[in-house]
């Protein structure tokens, strides 16, 4: 499974991503990701069939910013 992502044109600098994966929505309670703020994409390899509830966040040197919209991604 493949995830992609961009920044707001007016979004400060992001050092990392932090990546959100849970089983309802709100929860980051099955996974989280990080990636460097170069990366707008993630690619991860056997993921269980299921319905799985993402968001991303931005981080930079004031900390962690609000979560995305969150989007819903069934595996089959």
């Amino acid at each position: 499974m493949t995830v992609s992502w961009s920044l707001p044109a007016t979004s400060p600098d992001v050092t990392e991503y932090v990546l959100e994966a849970g089983s309802a929505p709100g929860l980051a309670n099955l996974a989280v990701k990080r990636v460097g703020g170069a990366e707008t994409s993630i690619t991860v390899a056997d993921v269980p069939p299921g319905r799985y509830y993402l968001r991303v966040r931005g981080r930079n040197v004031t900390g962690l910013g609000e979560a995305s919209s969150e989007i819903v991604v069934d595996v089959s």
